[in-house]
Parts: structure tokens; sequence; C-alpha cells
């Protein structure tokens, strides 16, 4: 026996942190969020023989004017998309249910691999019959789309933490190496953090640099209030000090000058030798790069003589996985690395919770120089996750007439919306 029927949020919560479409957006706390900004929600269920087999956390939110509304399932169904019986199934079940709620028409982004390529760039993973699959059942992909431009990003990365972190390490860019490295050595101290407040003011840095609309604070507060509450959100800093600083700038001067006093005393007994020549000058060089960096610390610690966090970030978590959602870096002093320091300060507890993977939440899918958002993306790929790609966005039409007047409309009206959110960040400032 067949049963689609609107079922408990911790009967849908306990049955998605079990399937293998786990993920912290069709957890019911996300439908917490989510009220903040006029979406209404509920959770339902295809049961046989009594036996929930697929479920999904379901948005509603009525489109001006029209009355009717949209109803999105984000990164649902929790269900095998393999399963083509099973999917006719629930999409039979979610026609007849949102019917009777007046629903324009039905949006689903399935968290599902379309293609997926290792941190070597090769293909390792494919399954591009699901946009047939789904078409045939009337649902409306809307285009294999490369950048930020939906929803939610069709690309991301993801990194197995199937591995000791020594060996996740070892497989890091160089570049993330000797960043983190670098941070470590001038006393970068990251930490998890309670304080939304200072994440959202390294956020308004980094947004005003990069040049958008950063969401308000009740918005981080809502989502780090709802998830952390369950133990499924935790924040993050790293906090740059001038004196640790200096502490390791007079242990790395030292360690020079002893070097260039051995190497001064070979230089005596045998005056030609370049090696020992060469490298005193190499040291010289390190010396005047550290005491330009001691006049910028000294400066930093008459501004700044507590410290001051650079780095923030929020990773939200169901049952299995971790999702490094939210993050952000000021402005100065970005050459310490307390950007890559802080990212594995979270991969570390991550790893120590036993999590499966880490996600670093959206990247572009046309990763070149003249990229938009290439620094995003070379950042996250630098820790050498796997690389996914998304099957994109469905809709599935119940309304044609209103969809057709929404598709024209919704353009203008997001526009609008963006333009007034930037107004009233620019009158708040």
């Amino acid at each position: 026996m067949i049963q689609f029927m609107e079922i408990s949020p911790q009967q849908h919560d306990e049955f998605m942190q079990q399937h293998p479409k786990e993920h912290f957006m069709q957890c019911s706390l996300w439908a917490k969020v989510k009220e903040s900004s006029g979406w209404t929600s509920s959770t339902v269920g295809l049961l046989e023989d009594g036996v929930l087999k697929a479920s999904s956390l379901l948005l509603f939110r009525t489109i001006p004017v029209l009355r009717s509304k949209i109803c999105y399932a984000p990164r649902g169904y929790v269900i095998d998309f393999d399963n083509q019986r099973l999917v006719k199934l629930f999409t039979e079940g979610m026609k007849e249910y949102c019917r009777k709620k007046n629903v324009c028409y039905i949006q689903i982004d399935p968290d599902y691999p379309y293609r997926v390529y290792n941190a070597k760039e090769e293909l390792i993973e494919e399954h591009l019959a699901i946009v047939d699959q789904l078409s045939a059942l009337g649902y409306q992909h809307q285009g294999f789309n490369l950048s930020f431009d939906r929803t939610q990003p069709r690309f991301t990365f993801r990194l197995k933490l199937d591995r000791s972190e020594e060996a996740l390490f070892a497989n890091y860019s160089k570049i993330v190496r000797a960043s983190t490295n670098n941070a470590n050595r001038i006393g970068i101290h990251c930490q998890k953090e309670n304080n939304v407040d200072l994440f959202y003011a390294i956020m308004q840095d980094t947004a005003e640099r990069n040049h958008f609309v950063e969401r308000n604070k009740d918005y981080y507060e809502t989502v780090y209030r709802c998830f952390s509450a369950q133990g499924m959100a935790t924040c993050y800093s790293a906090t740059y000090s001038g004196q640790a600083h200096l502490a390791a700038m007079d242990r790395k001067q030292e360690e020079l000058s002893e070097e260039k006093k051995k190497c001064r005393t070979k230089l005596e007994t045998a005056p030609q030798d370049t090696r020992s020549f060469n490298r005193i000058k190499q040291i010289e060089i390190q010396e005047e790069k550290l005491a330009k960096d001691r006049k910028k610390a000294e400066a930093f610690i008459q501004e700044y003589p507590e410290g001051l966090a650079l780095s923030s970030g929020i990773t939200i978590n169901t049952r299995h996985r971790a999702w490094l959602v939210y993050g952000g870096n000021r402005a100065l002093l970005r050459e310490v690395g307390a950007n890559y320091a802080i990212k594995q300060f979270e991969i570390r507890d991550d790893l120590k919770k036993g999590f499966e993977f880490v996600d670093f939440f959206g990247t572009i899918g046309n990763p070149t120089p003249q990229s938009e958002h290439i620094g995003i993306h070379d950042f996250k790929k630098r820790f050498s996750g796997d690389y996914y790609e998304f099957p994109g966005e469905f809709h599935l039409v119940l309304k044609p007439a209103h969809y057709a007047v929404w598709m024209q409309m919704a353009p203008k009206v997001k526009e609008w919306l963006r333009a007034f959110k930037k107004r009233k960040k620019d009158v708040q400032k």
C-alpha cells in the first residue's frame, strides 16, 4: 500500500539523517530559519506498507499579486533519485498535495552528483540521465548555469574525511600548507566562538571589499541560534596578536643570527665558500623583511593591543556531514594566512567529530582567470576536495498561466529586492 502524507518534522529529520541525501537544508530547522523571511513549511513522506521510503521538507511562499504559491524543496527530495518508480510515485503525491495548497510550481535542486571530478581533475562519477528522467515526469530543467545565479550553487568542493589530519594536510596545495604553517608560526590563534557580532563585523568587511550585499545580522543570529541549540552549528574565529608575532620574529631572528655566525666562521677558514657567502646574503634579505614586519606589528599593537580577529566562519552539520556555510576575512593583514588557518581548524574539528565530508558550500563552473568569482574558486580548490557538479534547478508547473506571468515578473522583483537591500544597508552606515 502506497501513502503520500504529511509527517512530523521529527519523523522526517530522523529519516533524512540516515539517508544518502542527508543535507542540512532538508533539516526541519532550516524551516525555522526561513520563517523570518516569510516562508511557511511542511514535511511530507511516501510510505510503502507503512515504511517511510522518501520524504521532504517543503517551503512555501506566496507569489505577489498572483496569490498562488511557490513550493520549494531545498536540495530535496530525500529520495533515491535512481529509483525511477519511487521518484514517480513521490512526484504524483507532490502534485496532488500541492494543488490542494494552491501551488503555482514546485522547485527542486537535488543534491545529486551529475558529474564528480577528483583533485587531479579526473572524472570519477557521472550520472547524466537524471535530467531526462525528471523531464519525463514533467519537471522543467532550468539550464546548466555556471555561477551563483540560481537559488543554490550548482558546483561545490567536498573534502572526504577518510584519512588522518596529516594525510589530508599533505594533499593540500603548496599555498595552503605554506600559509597555514606561517599562520601557526606567527601565533594566529583559532578557536570556537559564540560571537555572532564578531562574525557579522568580519562578514561586512568581506562584503564591502568584494562588492556584494550582505545579509543582515538577524539572519545569521537566527541560523546560529536554531542550529547551535541542537549541536548542529559552530562559530569559529582566527585572531592575530602583534605580541605573539613579535615573539615569533624574535625566535626567527635568533635562528638567523646563529646561522649567519656559522657561515661567517666557515668563510674565515674557507674564503671561497660561495655557498656560505650566498647564504649570508639570503639571511640579510630575510632580516630586512623581519625588520619591516616588526614595524608593522608594533604599529598594529598600538591600535589593537589585545589583538584582532581577522577571519571567522560558521559551520553547519547534520549527523554525518558538515558544510562550511559562511566565512569572511578582513582586508587587514591578509598576508598572514588567517583565512587558511581557520579552514584547517574547522576541518580538524569536523574530522574529530567523525564526519563523512566537509562541503565548502558553493563555487563556479567556469573557473577561468576572467571569471568573476575565480578567487573564491581557487581558494576552495586548494584544499584538494572532489569537485561536484549538480544537475541544477527544476520546476514542476501546476498553474501554467500564473507561472508564465511570474517568470516575467521574477527577475524584476529580484532586482528590486537587491536594490532595496543595498539602499537599506547604505542608510544604516
